[in-house]
Formats: structure tokens, sequence, C-alpha cells
């Protein structure tokens, strides 16, 4: 006999990235209600219903680098515990994928398309839309802080001609150069 999970079986490092990724289904969608948090046995990290249409929402968070694409497996597993839910709950399921991955590969998109073409909507929110969530004024000011967190622990590091870090988390005081290249956006070489 296998022991239920609980709470603390979960990943530690993606426990806070799961809580994103449901508060940022509800930021998206106001009407959405929640049914079940994480869950091991589904495969996924929450199931929400929309409570004007009844549609179900299948949300799943990916803790990787800026720089890392989402695989075609991150969003295969997604429309499979998407479907398994739409068994379990009697109702359609769609898909709400948020990672702090700045780029979805190939067969990601292939996945989404197919998903699509089977009448499934997959979602990916990735690194600049969650920027744009942080960022945006109407955006909880603790959502937002802990978006930021995540993004700033997977952020792509650049770094200038002379090694200083423009970006990441170790704080280095810039030269004048590579300063006036961080401040207007320009990518030194």
């Amino acid at each position: 006999m296998t022991r239920r999970k609980t709470a603390k079986d979960f990943d530690p490092q993606n426990a806070d990235m799961e809580v994103i990724a449901q508060d940022v289904a509800r930021t998206m969608n106001p009407n959405l209600e929640q049914i079940r948090g994480p869950s091991n046995d589904a495969g996924d990290d929450g199931l929400f219903r929309d409570t004007k249409t009844g549609r179900l929402l299948t949300v799943e968070s990916k803790f990787v680098r800026q720089q890392n694409n989402i695989s075609k497996g991150a969003v295969v597993n997604l429309d499979e515990a998407g479907a398994r839910n739409g068994e379990m709950y009697g109702a359609e399921s769609d898909g709400l994928l948020v990672t702090t991955s700045g780029d979805t590969g190939r067969g990601a998109k292939q996945a989404v398309r197919q998903a699509a073409s089977e009448g499934r909507k997959i979602e990916i929110v990735g690194f600049t839309q969650l920027q744009n969530i942080a960022r945006n004024p109407e955006t909880d000011p603790d959502l937002a802080q802990r978006i930021e967190a995540a993004l700033k622990k997977k952020a792509r590091r650049v770094t200038s001609q002379n090694g200083d870090v423009l970006n990441g988390s170790r704080v280095i005081t810039p030269t004048p150069r590579s300063l006036v290249a961080a401040t207007s956006g320009q990518t030194l070489l």
C-alpha cells in the first residue's frame, strides 16, 4: 500500500512557481473557481472551473532558465493531464502552462496546434508575458513581487566584454560603458 502524497512531497523549488501559476490563472480570468491545488496523481499544479462557461482549466508550471525552450513533453503532459481532468469532472478542459522559459520549442508549438485541432486550447505564458503581468499596475503587488523574484532566479545572465554582469543574481558595480549599455537596452559585443 502506498501512502497518499501530501504537500511535503512537492518539489520545494517549484512550490513558489506552482502558486504563482495559480495566481496568474486567476489574474488572467477572474471567473475561475479553484477545484483543487497541485496533484502528483493527476500530474498538474492546479485545476480550476470557469464559473461562466463551465470549462475546466488545468494549470502547470515549469521553473526553468530563461534561455531554455519549453519542450514538447511539457505541453503533451499538460494536454494529457487536462484530458484526465476532463474525464474525471465531466467537462471540457483547457490548459495553461506558466513558465520562466523565454521561448517555446518547435515541438511544443506543434503540440499546442495539435491540441487546438482536437478542440483543446493550451496557452503558454512565458518569461516576457510574466514580466508584463508583474509590471501591470493592476496586478496584485504581492504577486508582482513573487513573479519578479522567480524571473530574477532564472533570468539569462548577460555580461559585457569586460565581464560585468548586467543582470542576474551577482551584483557587480558596472563600468560606465556597461552602465550606458544596460540603461539604453543595447547589447555589448
